[in-house]
């Protein structure tokens, strides 16, 4: 028995050794198997993902491309679109110099505009008006825009400090040097309660709203004219037609005298181009044969420049790259053979007595803003005509023409001016002043006796 019984424990022993021999062999043949599958399909396997993410590359580098491509030239088109904003002129700190609200009509030079009109701001009538008074602007100006009330501040004083200069060559340094000495002494009297321009009566356009009440008689004409939108052209943009300065010149003229300007004395007032455009028809009319324009001649009584560049402008002497300077900046450039030829033809009428006017000057002494730089507009030297009066005035080129109020210095002056040369009826005084003239003479006469 016992016998029987090791025989069958080893019987299932080695039954139990050849079923995992099986196993065994099995487990073998399938790894085997495995393997030859994974060193068939595992390359390619390897070489379609190879391939697929090549292709994913290549399109990322297309899209990448593109995206830089487009990039690149959004960048270079701004550049080109905003060169102008770092370099030249503007119309104010958030607009461009040379992309204003009217580039528009640069795309259409085909376009119909008005060039240059007369407005008349005030007409006493034909029996009342005794003299007439002319405004010309500048370059970008307008009538609105150029002589408008200021609301420049000079350190919360009441008015400006101004200095009379001397007709030289040295006005820089003297100015400088005088300014300290001289300002304070020629500030005018001033109380805030005699300002007739108390907040709540902004005037728009002082010359229709002021000369009225101090100069009364007098016939208040502006003179408008386009100017190209575009001073600094973009070579793209197509080039609008535009008469030289002593044509437009004579254009004015016509229109004047479709006015009736010339039968009574003249007082003009130009600020910068606008004082070169006084010249310029005043130069036709003395040497016309017209007897209407020799009126205009003999009737010119008196003429007041703010910051005119009657030797051109050192900014319009700029040259851009990319960019095509227009006819009217290239007129006023420093120098230019056009201004130089009409600043010798106007001393020449009036050095020879040929044209008899009594002339003053104002000139600014600070820099511009130009949206991020402060440039000089109109030097000292260029705005020294070597004839009459020449006053530095601490403004700017935009407000050097916008008096602060009916006291201010820049505006007192003129008022001055008109009544120096022409014999107004009825000239109204402020009732303030006269009673402290009145105050004045009693209290003189009392400390007398």
């Amino acid at each position: 028995m016992a016998v029987s019984t090791e025989t069958t424990k080893e019987k299932e022993e080695g039954e139990v050794i050849v079923r995992g021999q099986g196993w065994y062999m099995k487990l073998r043949a399938l790894g085997s198997c495995a393997t030859i599958i994974a060193r068939l399909t595992i390359p390619a396997i390897l070489a379609t993902y190879n391939v697929w993410l090549r292709s994913q590359r290549l399109i990322l580098h297309k899209i990448s491309t593109q995206i830089n491509y487009a990039i690149t030239s959004l960048s270079i088109t701004l550049r080109f679109q905003t060169i102008g904003v770092y370099l030249v002129e503007a119309k104010s700190r958030l607009k461009p110099l040379i992309w204003t609200e009217t580039s528009r009509m640069a795309l259409d030079p085909t376009e119909d505009v008005k060039d240059i009109f007369c407005e008349v701001l005030h007409d006493p009538g034909p029996d009342q008006t005794k003299a007439d008074v002319i405004f010309i602007h500048g370059l970008k100006g307008s009538l609105y825009k150029t002589w408008k009330q200021g609301l420049w501040d000079t350190n919360n004083k009441s008015d400006i400090r101004w200095i009379k200069l001397n007709s030289s060559n040295d006005n820089e340094e003297q100015f400088e040097s005088n300014e300290d000495q001289s300002m304070g002494q020629n500030e005018p009297y001033f109380e805030p309660d005699d300002d007739p321009s108390i907040p709540g009566e902004y005037s728009k356009c002082w010359p229709k709203d002021w000369l009225p009440m101090d100069c009364p008689g007098v016939r208040i004409i502006a003179v408008n004219y386009s100017t190209d939108p575009f001073l600094w052209k973009p070579f793209w943009i197509p080039a609008q037609q535009r008469l030289p300065m002593n044509e437009r010149a004579r254009e004015m003229m016509s229109l004047l005298l479709e006015l009736g300007v010339g039968s009574r004395p003249i007082v003009w007032v130009g600020h910068s181009k606008g004082g070169l455009f006084v010249k310029q028809m005043l130069v036709h009319a003395c040497e016309s044969e017209n007897p209407a324009d020799i009126a205009i001649c003999c009737q010119s009584k008196a003429i007041l420049f703010y910051s005119v560049p009657h030797r051109g402008s050192p900014l319009a002497s700029i040259d851009l790259p990319l960019l095509t300077r227009s006819i009217e900046l290239r007129e006023v450039m420093a120098d230019s053979l056009e201004v130089q030829y009409l600043q010798e033809k106007f001393q020449y009428l009036i050095n020879s007595n040929l044209l008899q006017v009594k002339i003053k000057s104002f000139i600014e002494t600070k820099l511009t803003l130009m949206t991020i730089l402060y440039l000089r507009i109109v030097s000292v030297q260029s705005a020294d005509l070597g004839i009459g009066e020449l006053y530095g005035v601490p403004l700017d080129h935009r407000d050097i023409c916008k008096p602060k109020n009916r006291y201010c210095f820049l505006y007192r002056e003129l008022v001055s001016l008109i009544h120096s040369v022409v014999t107004l009826p009825n000239q109204q005084r402020s009732s303030t002043r006269h009673q402290r003239a009145i105050v004045a003479t009693v209290s003189a006469t009392l400390k007398h006796e």
